[in-house]
Protein backbone atom coordinates (compact mmCIF):
# COMPACT_ATOMS: atom_id res chain seq x y z
CA UNK A 1 0.00 0.00 0.00
CA UNK A 2 1.44 3.36 -1.00
CA UNK A 3 1.04 6.65 0.82
CA UNK A 4 -0.78 9.79 -0.32
CA UNK A 5 2.15 10.96 -2.46
CA UNK A 6 1.41 8.16 -4.91
CA UNK A 7 -2.33 8.78 -5.01
CA UNK A 8 -4.04 10.20 -8.06
CA UNK A 9 -4.37 14.01 -8.45
CA UNK A 10 -5.29 16.59 -7.47
CA UNK A 11 -2.87 17.53 -4.72
CA UNK A 12 -4.49 16.81 -1.31
CA UNK A 13 -4.62 20.33 0.11
CA UNK A 14 -7.09 19.15 2.77
CA UNK A 15 -4.33 17.13 4.48
CA UNK A 16 -2.35 19.01 7.14
CA UNK A 17 0.84 17.13 6.24
CA UNK A 18 0.44 18.17 2.61
CA UNK A 19 0.03 21.79 3.66
CA UNK A 20 3.11 21.54 5.87
CA UNK A 21 5.13 20.20 2.94
CA UNK A 22 4.34 23.34 0.95
CA UNK A 23 5.25 25.56 3.91
CA UNK A 24 8.62 23.80 4.30
CA UNK A 25 9.37 24.09 0.59
CA UNK A 26 8.52 27.81 0.62
CA UNK A 27 10.82 28.35 3.61
CA UNK A 28 13.62 26.32 1.99
CA UNK A 29 13.33 27.42 -1.67
CA UNK A 30 11.99 30.93 -1.16
CA UNK A 31 13.15 32.50 -4.42
CA UNK A 32 11.46 32.03 -7.83
CA UNK A 33 14.85 31.42 -9.44
CA UNK A 34 15.65 28.66 -6.94
CA UNK A 35 12.32 26.98 -7.60
CA UNK A 36 12.85 27.20 -11.36
CA UNK A 37 16.35 25.73 -11.06
CA UNK A 38 15.11 22.95 -8.80
CA UNK A 39 12.24 21.86 -11.04
CA UNK A 40 14.42 22.00 -14.15
CA UNK A 41 17.16 19.95 -12.51
CA UNK A 42 14.70 17.42 -11.15
CA UNK A 43 12.82 17.25 -14.44
CA UNK A 44 9.62 17.24 -12.42
CA UNK A 45 7.17 18.69 -12.86
CA UNK A 46 7.36 20.27 -16.33
CA UNK A 47 8.81 23.69 -15.49
CA UNK A 48 7.62 25.16 -18.81
CA UNK A 49 4.06 25.00 -17.48
CA UNK A 50 4.77 27.07 -14.34
CA UNK A 51 4.52 30.87 -14.10
CA UNK A 52 7.59 31.87 -12.09
CA UNK A 53 6.56 35.52 -11.97
CA UNK A 54 4.31 34.81 -8.99
CA UNK A 55 5.26 34.85 -5.31
CA UNK A 56 7.14 31.79 -3.95
CA UNK A 57 4.03 30.76 -2.03
CA UNK A 58 1.91 30.79 -5.20
CA UNK A 59 4.61 29.10 -7.27
CA UNK A 60 4.81 26.19 -4.86
CA UNK A 61 1.04 25.70 -5.03
CA UNK A 62 1.35 25.46 -8.84
CA UNK A 63 4.38 23.18 -8.62
CA UNK A 64 2.69 20.73 -6.24
CA UNK A 65 -0.60 20.76 -8.15
CA UNK A 66 1.18 20.13 -11.44
CA UNK A 67 3.42 17.44 -9.91
CA UNK A 68 0.33 15.66 -8.59
CA UNK A 69 -1.32 15.85 -12.00
CA UNK A 70 1.80 14.54 -13.75
CA UNK A 71 2.46 11.91 -11.12
CA UNK A 72 5.92 13.36 -10.59
CA UNK A 73 5.67 14.47 -6.95
CA UNK A 74 7.73 11.52 -5.70
CA UNK A 75 10.39 12.26 -8.34
CA UNK A 76 10.66 15.88 -7.22
CA UNK A 77 10.91 15.05 -3.52
CA UNK A 78 13.36 12.20 -4.12
CA UNK A 79 15.56 14.63 -6.03
CA UNK A 80 15.54 17.05 -3.07
CA UNK A 81 16.55 14.25 -0.68
CA UNK A 82 19.20 12.97 -3.09
CA UNK A 83 20.74 16.15 -4.48
CA UNK A 84 19.81 19.32 -2.63
CA UNK A 85 21.76 20.57 0.35
CA UNK A 86 18.94 21.51 2.68
CA UNK A 87 18.40 21.48 6.44
CA UNK A 88 18.39 17.97 7.97
CA UNK A 89 14.91 18.47 9.38
CA UNK A 90 13.58 19.11 5.87
CA UNK A 91 15.25 15.98 4.56
CA UNK A 92 13.87 13.94 7.47
CA UNK A 93 10.39 15.32 6.92
CA UNK A 94 10.38 14.56 3.18
CA UNK A 95 11.88 11.12 3.77
CA UNK A 96 9.06 10.39 6.20
CA UNK A 97 6.48 11.42 3.59
CA UNK A 98 8.07 9.17 1.02
CA UNK A 99 7.88 6.09 3.22
CA UNK A 100 5.22 3.57 2.28
CA UNK A 101 2.92 2.34 5.08
CA UNK A 102 4.79 4.53 7.56
CA UNK A 103 7.74 2.10 7.92
CA UNK A 104 10.74 4.15 9.02
CA UNK A 105 13.69 3.91 6.72
CA UNK A 106 11.93 2.00 3.94
CA UNK A 107 12.52 4.64 1.30
CA UNK A 108 16.11 5.12 2.45
CA UNK A 109 16.73 1.40 2.05
CA UNK A 110 15.27 1.43 -1.46
CA UNK A 111 17.34 4.47 -2.40
CA UNK A 112 20.47 2.89 -0.92
CA UNK A 113 20.02 -0.20 -3.09
CA UNK A 114 19.86 1.97 -6.20
CA UNK A 115 22.57 4.47 -5.23
CA UNK A 116 25.41 2.78 -3.30
CA UNK A 117 27.47 5.93 -3.82
CA UNK A 118 25.17 7.69 -1.35
CA UNK A 119 25.92 5.26 1.46
CA UNK A 120 27.51 7.79 3.81
CA UNK A 121 24.83 10.42 3.32
CA UNK A 122 22.03 7.89 3.67
CA UNK A 123 23.49 6.70 6.97
CA UNK A 124 23.08 10.25 8.26
CA UNK A 125 19.50 10.28 7.01
CA UNK A 126 18.75 7.11 8.96
CA UNK A 127 20.02 8.77 12.13
CA UNK A 128 17.78 11.80 11.74
CA UNK A 129 14.73 10.09 10.25
CA UNK A 130 13.12 9.76 13.68
CA UNK A 131 13.50 13.47 14.47
CA UNK A 132 9.98 14.95 14.70
CA UNK A 133 9.70 17.92 12.34
CA UNK A 134 8.36 21.31 13.44
CA UNK A 135 5.54 22.99 11.61
CA UNK A 136 7.89 25.34 9.78
CA UNK A 137 11.58 25.41 9.03
CA UNK A 138 13.83 27.17 11.53
CA UNK A 139 16.16 29.92 10.30
CA UNK A 140 19.55 28.94 8.99
CA UNK A 141 22.42 29.76 11.40
CA UNK A 142 24.32 32.98 10.69
CA UNK A 143 22.03 33.91 7.80
CA UNK A 144 22.42 37.53 6.80
CA UNK A 145 18.90 37.86 5.40
CA UNK A 146 15.47 37.30 6.98
CA UNK A 147 13.34 34.33 6.05
CA UNK A 148 11.20 34.97 2.97
CA UNK A 149 7.63 35.78 4.02
CA UNK A 150 5.19 32.95 3.38
CA UNK A 151 2.08 34.33 5.08
CA UNK A 152 0.15 37.03 3.18
CA UNK A 153 3.32 38.14 1.33
CA UNK A 154 1.69 41.33 0.05
CA UNK A 155 1.38 42.90 3.51
CA UNK A 156 5.04 42.21 4.30
CA UNK A 157 6.05 44.65 1.56
CA UNK A 158 5.47 47.33 4.22
CA UNK A 159 7.60 45.54 6.83
CA UNK A 160 10.89 46.65 8.37
CA UNK A 161 13.89 44.34 8.47
CA UNK A 162 15.36 44.46 11.98
CA UNK A 163 19.02 43.50 12.21
CA UNK A 164 19.75 44.96 15.65
CA UNK A 165 19.01 43.62 19.11
CA UNK A 166 15.75 41.78 19.79
CA UNK A 167 14.29 40.76 23.14
CA UNK A 168 11.10 38.89 23.97
CA UNK A 169 9.77 39.15 27.53
CA UNK A 170 6.66 38.32 29.51
CA UNK A 171 4.83 39.08 32.74
CA UNK A 172 5.01 38.35 35.51
CA UNK A 173 8.44 36.81 34.83
CA UNK A 174 10.69 39.28 33.02
CA UNK A 175 8.86 42.47 31.97
CA UNK A 176 10.37 44.58 34.74
CA UNK A 177 13.83 43.18 33.96
CA UNK A 178 13.48 44.09 30.28
CA UNK A 179 12.27 47.62 31.08
CA UNK A 180 15.02 48.13 33.66
CA UNK A 181 17.70 47.02 31.21
CA UNK A 182 16.59 49.38 28.47
CA UNK A 183 15.46 52.39 30.53
CA UNK A 184 18.68 52.40 32.54
CA UNK A 185 20.60 52.89 29.28
CA UNK A 186 18.48 55.75 27.92
CA UNK A 187 20.64 58.77 27.05
CA UNK A 188 18.61 61.27 25.03
CA UNK A 189 14.87 60.71 24.90
CA UNK A 190 11.92 58.67 26.11
CA UNK A 191 8.55 58.72 24.34
CA UNK A 192 5.92 56.70 26.20
CA UNK A 193 2.32 56.09 25.08
CA UNK A 194 0.25 54.18 27.61
CA UNK A 195 -3.31 53.55 28.73
CA UNK A 196 -2.31 53.35 32.41
CA UNK A 197 0.85 54.26 34.29
CA UNK A 198 0.76 53.60 38.05
CA UNK A 199 3.89 51.54 38.72
CA UNK A 200 6.17 53.24 41.24
CA UNK A 201 9.20 51.03 40.39
CA UNK A 202 8.87 51.90 36.68
CA UNK A 203 8.36 55.55 37.61
CA UNK A 204 11.64 55.41 39.53
CA UNK A 205 13.41 54.05 36.44
CA UNK A 206 11.98 56.87 34.33
CA UNK A 207 12.92 59.54 36.90
CA UNK A 208 16.51 58.27 36.98
CA UNK A 209 16.58 58.80 33.22
CA UNK A 210 15.19 62.33 33.66
CA UNK A 211 17.95 63.05 36.20
CA UNK A 212 20.47 62.04 33.52
CA UNK A 213 19.00 64.69 31.23
CA UNK A 214 16.79 62.39 29.16
CA UNK A 215 13.88 64.31 27.63
CA UNK A 216 10.72 62.39 28.50
CA UNK A 217 7.17 62.65 27.13
CA UNK A 218 4.16 60.58 28.24
CA UNK A 219 0.94 60.29 26.23
CA UNK A 220 -1.77 58.74 28.40
CA UNK A 221 -5.52 58.11 28.42
CA UNK A 222 -7.32 60.49 30.77
CA UNK A 223 -10.87 59.14 30.88
CA UNK A 224 -11.00 57.31 34.18
CA UNK A 225 -8.51 58.97 36.49
CA UNK A 226 -9.00 58.50 40.21
CA UNK A 227 -7.58 61.10 42.58
CA UNK A 228 -4.64 58.79 43.21
CA UNK A 229 -3.84 58.56 39.53
CA UNK A 230 -4.24 62.28 38.99
CA UNK A 231 -1.75 62.83 41.79
CA UNK A 232 0.63 60.32 40.19
CA UNK A 233 0.56 62.22 36.88
CA UNK A 234 0.97 65.54 38.71
CA UNK A 235 4.12 64.19 40.32
CA UNK A 236 5.46 63.20 36.91
CA UNK A 237 4.91 66.74 35.66
CA UNK A 238 6.64 68.20 38.71
CA UNK A 239 9.61 65.94 38.05
CA UNK A 240 10.07 67.35 34.56
CA UNK A 241 8.10 64.89 32.43
CA UNK A 242 5.86 66.25 29.68
CA UNK A 243 2.46 64.62 30.24
CA UNK A 244 -0.07 64.82 27.41
CA UNK A 245 -3.53 63.59 28.40
CA UNK A 246 -5.49 61.98 25.59
CA UNK A 247 -9.12 63.17 25.55
CA UNK A 248 -10.70 59.85 24.68
CA UNK A 249 -14.34 58.81 24.66
CA UNK A 250 -17.44 60.92 24.25
CA UNK A 251 -18.49 63.05 21.30
CA UNK A 252 -15.84 64.64 19.10
CA UNK A 253 -13.07 62.58 20.60
CA UNK A 254 -10.26 61.17 18.52
CA UNK A 255 -10.36 57.65 19.92
CA UNK A 256 -12.77 55.68 22.07
CA UNK A 257 -9.77 54.83 24.24
CA UNK A 258 -6.13 55.80 24.01
CA UNK A 259 -4.88 52.26 24.57
CA UNK A 260 -1.29 51.77 23.26
CA UNK A 261 1.54 50.28 25.30
CA UNK A 262 4.76 51.47 23.67
CA UNK A 263 8.07 53.02 24.75
CA UNK A 264 10.58 54.55 22.30
CA UNK A 265 14.08 55.02 23.72
CA UNK A 266 16.71 57.31 22.15
CA UNK A 267 14.88 57.06 18.82
CA UNK A 268 16.38 53.59 18.30
CA UNK A 269 14.79 51.09 20.71
CA UNK A 270 11.07 50.27 20.49
CA UNK A 271 9.34 48.36 23.28
CA UNK A 272 5.80 47.15 22.57
CA UNK A 273 3.84 45.11 25.08
CA UNK A 274 0.33 43.93 25.86
CA UNK A 275 0.24 45.26 29.42
CA UNK A 276 0.23 48.72 30.96
CA UNK A 277 2.84 50.16 33.31
CA UNK A 278 0.98 49.00 36.41
CA UNK A 279 2.08 46.96 39.45
CA UNK A 280 0.23 43.92 38.15
CA UNK A 281 1.51 44.02 34.57
CA UNK A 282 5.07 44.99 35.56
CA UNK A 283 5.66 43.33 38.95
CA UNK A 284 9.08 44.28 40.28
CA UNK A 285 11.18 41.78 42.20
CA UNK A 286 10.67 40.13 44.58
CA UNK A 287 6.94 40.39 43.66
CA UNK A 288 6.18 38.01 40.78
CA UNK A 289 2.40 37.82 40.86
CA UNK A 290 0.04 39.75 38.65
CA UNK A 291 -0.99 39.70 35.02
CA UNK A 292 -0.03 37.45 32.13
CA UNK A 293 1.41 39.74 29.45
CA UNK A 294 4.03 39.56 26.71
CA UNK A 295 6.27 42.13 25.07
CA UNK A 296 9.03 42.68 22.54
CA UNK A 297 11.97 45.10 22.40
CA UNK A 298 13.48 45.92 19.00
CA UNK A 299 16.62 47.88 18.14
CA UNK A 300 15.77 49.68 14.90
CA UNK A 301 16.09 53.39 14.13
CA UNK A 302 13.72 52.98 11.17
CA UNK A 303 11.03 51.33 13.29
CA UNK A 304 11.51 53.92 16.05
CA UNK A 305 11.12 56.71 13.48
CA UNK A 306 7.93 55.13 12.13
CA UNK A 307 6.25 54.85 15.53
CA UNK A 308 7.71 58.21 16.60
CA UNK A 309 5.93 59.88 13.68
CA UNK A 310 2.70 58.08 14.56
CA UNK A 311 2.84 59.23 18.19
CA UNK A 312 3.91 62.71 17.10
CA UNK A 313 0.79 62.85 14.94
CA UNK A 314 -1.30 61.80 17.97
CA UNK A 315 0.38 64.40 20.17
CA UNK A 316 -0.32 67.26 17.77
CA UNK A 317 -3.97 66.29 17.42
CA UNK A 318 -4.42 65.74 21.15
CA UNK A 319 -3.16 69.26 21.78
CA UNK A 320 -5.97 70.59 19.57
CA UNK A 321 -8.75 68.85 21.47
CA UNK A 322 -9.97 70.29 24.77
CA UNK A 323 -10.43 67.50 27.33
CA UNK A 324 -13.75 67.20 29.13
CA UNK A 325 -13.66 67.54 32.87
CA UNK A 326 -14.89 63.99 33.46
CA UNK A 327 -14.09 62.74 36.93
CA UNK A 328 -14.55 59.18 35.74
CA UNK A 329 -14.72 56.09 37.89
CA UNK A 330 -11.75 54.99 39.99
CA UNK A 331 -9.84 51.96 38.76
CA UNK A 332 -7.85 50.19 41.43
CA UNK A 333 -4.99 47.80 40.76
CA UNK A 334 -5.69 44.27 41.96
CA UNK A 335 -3.23 41.64 43.11
CA UNK A 336 -3.91 37.94 42.93
CA UNK A 337 -2.35 35.42 45.31
CA UNK A 338 -0.39 32.58 43.81
CA UNK A 339 -1.83 29.16 44.62
CA UNK A 340 -0.15 26.97 42.01
CA UNK A 341 2.83 28.76 40.41
CA UNK A 342 3.30 28.08 36.70
CA UNK A 343 6.69 27.65 34.99
CA UNK A 344 8.73 30.75 34.19
CA UNK A 345 11.18 31.34 31.35
CA UNK A 346 14.16 33.67 30.82
CA UNK A 347 14.00 36.43 28.26
CA UNK A 348 14.80 35.64 24.64
CA UNK A 349 17.79 37.80 23.75
CA UNK A 350 19.18 38.07 20.21
CA UNK A 351 21.98 40.39 19.15
CA UNK A 352 22.62 41.31 22.80
CA UNK A 353 25.25 39.88 25.14
CA UNK A 354 23.67 37.14 27.24
CA UNK A 355 23.82 37.33 31.00
CA UNK A 356 26.03 34.91 32.99
CA UNK A 357 23.00 32.96 34.20
CA UNK A 358 21.59 32.49 30.70
CA UNK A 359 22.43 30.26 27.80
CA UNK A 360 24.06 31.87 24.74
CA UNK A 361 21.62 33.76 22.52
CA UNK A 362 20.23 32.01 19.41
CA UNK A 363 21.97 32.44 16.07
CA UNK A 364 21.41 35.93 14.78
CA UNK A 365 19.22 36.39 11.73
CA UNK A 366 17.39 39.55 10.69
CA UNK A 367 13.63 39.43 11.10
CA UNK A 368 10.74 41.23 9.44
CA UNK A 369 8.62 43.50 11.63
CA UNK A 370 5.30 44.85 10.37
CA UNK A 371 3.72 47.75 12.30
CA UNK A 372 0.06 47.01 13.03
CA UNK A 373 -2.03 49.74 14.62
CA UNK A 374 -5.68 50.61 15.07
CA UNK A 375 -7.79 52.16 13.84
CA UNK A 376 -5.61 52.35 10.71
CA UNK A 377 -4.51 48.94 9.39
CA UNK A 378 -5.28 46.34 12.07
CA UNK A 379 -8.38 44.69 10.49
CA UNK A 380 -6.79 44.46 7.03
CA UNK A 381 -3.42 43.05 8.09
CA UNK A 382 -4.78 40.62 10.67
CA UNK A 383 -7.46 39.36 8.26
CA UNK A 384 -4.84 38.65 5.57
CA UNK A 385 -2.63 36.88 8.08
CA UNK A 386 -5.51 34.65 9.20
CA UNK A 387 -6.44 33.81 5.60
CA UNK A 388 -2.86 32.67 4.94
CA UNK A 389 -2.74 30.30 7.93
CA UNK A 390 -2.33 26.63 7.11
CA UNK A 391 -1.63 24.64 10.26
CA UNK A 392 -2.43 26.57 13.45
CA UNK A 393 -3.97 29.73 14.89
CA UNK A 394 -3.36 30.38 18.60
CA UNK A 395 -5.12 33.37 20.18
CA UNK A 396 -4.73 34.85 23.66
CA UNK A 397 -7.44 37.36 24.62
CA UNK A 398 -8.64 38.64 28.01
CA UNK A 399 -12.20 38.59 26.62
CA UNK A 400 -14.06 38.15 23.35
CA UNK A 401 -17.54 39.63 22.85
CA UNK A 402 -18.77 39.03 19.29
CA UNK A 403 -22.25 40.32 18.51
CA UNK A 404 -24.23 42.10 15.80
CA UNK A 405 -22.84 45.34 17.24
CA UNK A 406 -19.29 44.27 16.37
CA UNK A 407 -19.28 43.68 12.60
CA UNK A 408 -15.50 43.99 12.13
CA UNK A 409 -14.80 41.55 14.94
CA UNK A 410 -17.38 39.18 13.48
CA UNK A 411 -15.64 39.46 10.12
CA UNK A 412 -12.30 38.42 11.65
CA UNK A 413 -13.94 35.44 13.34
CA UNK A 414 -15.67 34.49 10.09
CA UNK A 415 -12.29 34.65 8.38
CA UNK A 416 -11.01 32.01 10.80
CA UNK A 417 -14.16 29.95 10.21
CA UNK A 418 -13.76 30.08 6.43
CA UNK A 419 -10.03 29.34 6.56
CA UNK A 420 -10.66 26.36 8.81
CA UNK A 421 -13.37 25.08 6.50
CA UNK A 422 -10.97 25.24 3.56
CA UNK A 423 -8.24 23.57 5.63
CA UNK A 424 -9.89 20.97 7.87
CA UNK A 425 -6.55 20.22 9.53
CA UNK A 426 -6.18 23.82 10.74
CA UNK A 427 -5.91 23.86 14.55
CA UNK A 428 -7.56 26.83 16.26
CA UNK A 429 -7.02 27.43 19.98
CA UNK A 430 -8.21 30.29 22.17
CA UNK A 431 -7.16 31.19 25.73
CA UNK A 432 -9.50 33.57 27.58
CA UNK A 433 -9.19 35.41 30.88
CA UNK A 434 -11.05 34.03 33.89
CA UNK A 435 -12.49 37.39 35.00
CA UNK A 436 -14.78 37.54 31.96
CA UNK A 437 -15.03 33.84 31.12
CA UNK A 438 -18.78 33.45 31.58
CA UNK A 439 -19.81 36.32 29.31
CA UNK A 440 -17.18 35.52 26.64
CA UNK A 441 -18.21 31.86 26.47
CA UNK A 442 -21.90 32.70 26.24
CA UNK A 443 -21.33 35.18 23.40
CA UNK A 444 -19.03 32.77 21.57
CA UNK A 445 -21.66 30.04 21.79
CA UNK A 446 -24.22 32.38 20.27
CA UNK A 447 -22.14 33.50 17.31
CA UNK A 448 -19.48 30.86 16.73
CA UNK A 449 -20.97 27.40 16.86
CA UNK A 450 -18.11 26.16 14.69
CA UNK A 451 -15.72 26.82 17.60
CA UNK A 452 -15.77 23.77 19.87
CA UNK A 453 -15.35 24.00 23.63
CA UNK A 454 -12.29 21.80 23.08
CA UNK A 455 -10.76 24.75 21.21
CA UNK A 456 -11.00 27.02 24.27
CA UNK A 457 -9.19 27.19 27.60
CA UNK A 458 -9.64 29.61 30.49
CA UNK A 459 -6.50 30.90 32.20
CA UNK A 460 -6.47 29.04 35.50
CA UNK A 461 -7.16 31.50 38.36
CA UNK A 462 -5.16 29.24 40.66
CA UNK A 463 -2.05 30.32 38.77
CA UNK A 464 -2.35 33.66 40.53
CA UNK A 465 -2.38 35.39 37.13
CA UNK A 466 -4.93 37.65 35.51
CA UNK A 467 -4.93 37.63 31.72
CA UNK A 468 -4.26 40.94 29.99
CA UNK A 469 -2.08 39.60 27.17
CA UNK A 470 -3.15 40.14 23.55
CA UNK A 471 -1.25 37.64 21.43
CA UNK A 472 -1.76 35.86 18.10
CA UNK A 473 0.56 33.09 16.79
CA UNK A 474 0.02 31.71 13.28
CA UNK A 475 1.61 28.47 12.06
CA UNK A 476 4.34 28.73 14.72
CA UNK A 477 5.91 31.34 12.46
CA UNK A 478 4.24 34.78 12.77
CA UNK A 479 3.44 36.44 16.12
CA UNK A 480 1.28 39.51 16.69
CA UNK A 481 2.08 41.36 19.93
CA UNK A 482 -0.39 44.20 20.39
CA UNK A 483 -2.24 46.40 22.83
CA UNK A 484 -5.51 45.76 20.97
CA UNK A 485 -8.17 43.53 22.47
CA UNK A 486 -10.39 41.39 20.24
CA UNK A 487 -13.21 43.92 20.48
CA UNK A 488 -14.88 46.33 18.07
CA UNK A 489 -13.42 49.44 19.74
CA UNK A 490 -10.04 47.72 20.06
CA UNK A 491 -9.68 47.14 16.33
CA UNK A 492 -11.66 50.05 14.85
CA UNK A 493 -11.94 52.97 17.31
CA UNK A 494 -9.07 53.00 19.81
CA UNK A 495 -5.49 54.01 19.28
CA UNK A 496 -3.72 50.64 19.54
CA UNK A 497 -0.15 49.73 18.62
CA UNK A 498 1.46 46.40 17.88
CA UNK A 499 3.84 44.53 15.59
CA UNK A 500 3.74 41.34 13.53
CA UNK A 501 6.96 39.40 13.99
CA UNK A 502 7.92 37.00 11.20
CA UNK A 503 10.23 34.67 13.11
CA UNK A 504 9.91 31.00 14.10
CA UNK A 505 12.29 31.71 17.00
CA UNK A 506 10.05 34.37 18.52
CA UNK A 507 6.92 32.34 17.77
CA UNK A 508 8.43 29.39 19.62
CA UNK A 509 9.32 31.58 22.60
CA UNK A 510 5.84 33.09 22.89
CA UNK A 511 4.49 29.61 22.20
CA UNK A 512 6.07 28.32 25.41
CA UNK A 513 3.83 30.65 27.38
CA UNK A 514 0.82 29.70 25.29
CA UNK A 515 1.41 25.99 25.83
CA UNK A 516 1.99 26.50 29.56
CA UNK A 517 -1.25 28.42 30.02
CA UNK A 518 -3.12 26.02 27.73
CA UNK A 519 -1.94 22.93 29.58
CA UNK A 520 -2.75 24.47 32.97
CA UNK A 521 -5.97 26.12 31.79
CA UNK A 522 -9.54 25.17 32.60
CA UNK A 523 -11.59 23.53 29.89
CA UNK A 524 -14.31 25.82 28.57
CA UNK A 525 -17.16 23.43 29.36
CA UNK A 526 -16.03 23.28 32.98
CA UNK A 527 -15.26 26.96 33.50
CA UNK A 528 -18.01 29.55 33.62
CA UNK A 529 -16.26 32.15 35.74
CA UNK A 530 -14.17 32.59 38.88
CA UNK A 531 -17.22 32.45 41.15
CA UNK A 532 -17.60 28.78 40.29
CA UNK A 533 -14.02 27.77 40.97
Amino acid sequence: MSNWIDNVPPYPWDLLIAQQLKERLVATFGEPDRIRQLTRSAGAPDSSKIAFSKSPDEIWVDVLDLAATEGSLRTLLSYIVDKERVAPTVVAFIEELLEADGRTGEFIDVLASKRPDLKEGLAVLRDIAATPPGTLEQPAPNSTEPLPPIHAPDIWKEAFVVRGGRVAYASPDTTYDALEERLSKAQKSLLIAMYEFTSQPVKNLVLKAVERGVKTTLLIDAQYLSDTRKAFLAELRQDGIEVVEAPSGGRNRMFAFYHPKIIIIDEIWVLIQTGNLTPTSVPAPPERAGNRDVGIALESAELAQYFGRLLGYDKRLLAQVVASGSSGRPKEDRKYPIYEPVPTFPMLRIGIDSRPDQTPPPAEQPIRILPVHAPDNYPTYVSQLLISSRSSIDIVAPFLHPSERSPTLQQLLNTIKTTRFQNPGLRVRLILGWLDARRSLEMLRSCCGWLSTNDIRILNPRSGLNLTSKLLIVDQRVSLVTSANWSEPGITKNREIGVMVDSPVFAAWYGKYFETDWDNGLKADAAMGPDEQ
